[in-house]
């Protein structure tokens, strides 16, 4: 691994779901990304990646329902993050099958992960947080 992934409080939007959900996300990564370290079976790094697929699709419908519930102006432009985080995801995630748990590919999906959820996160994810306390 060349950077570690942990969470910290300092990550917080101030929604307790999602905030929840984002430290879920974080270990399920981080869990990933230590397995891929050391090399541990191919099935069960498979089946990492798949737990962490499945568990950001559930966290971003959450917060698309905390979107729509609340008429959160920004929702468009949330979402098609979202998205645009789905077909890279799943085009990555190809690849990784298809080409094998080869290092560059590793290294490549790392680093992708880390720096788009800390982005996201810190970005969208916070001005979201900022609008739901209002409303709630």
């Amino acid at each position: 691994m060349t950077q570690p992934i942990q969470w910290s409080d300092a990550f917080k939007v101030g929604i307790e779901k999602i905030d929840f959900q984002h430290k879920n996300l974080y270990e399920a990564i981080s869990r990933f990304l230590t397995a891929v370290a050391e090399n541990k079976d191919v099935a069960e790094i498979k089946k990492m990646l798949d737990f962490v697929g499945n568990y950001i699709f559930e966290h971003f419908s959450t917060e698309e329902d905390y979107m729509g519930r609340y008429e959160y102006p920004a929702a468009l432009h949330h979402k098609s993050e979202h998205q645009a985080f789905i077909e890279e995801f799943r085009r990555m995630k190809n690849q990784y099958e298809l080409d094998g748990a080869t290092k560059f590919i590793s290294l490549q999906l790392e680093g992708w992960l880390i720096s788009w959820l800390q982005k996201h996160v810190a970005g969208s994810d916070t001005a979201l947080g900022l609008f739901l306390k209002k409303k709630l």
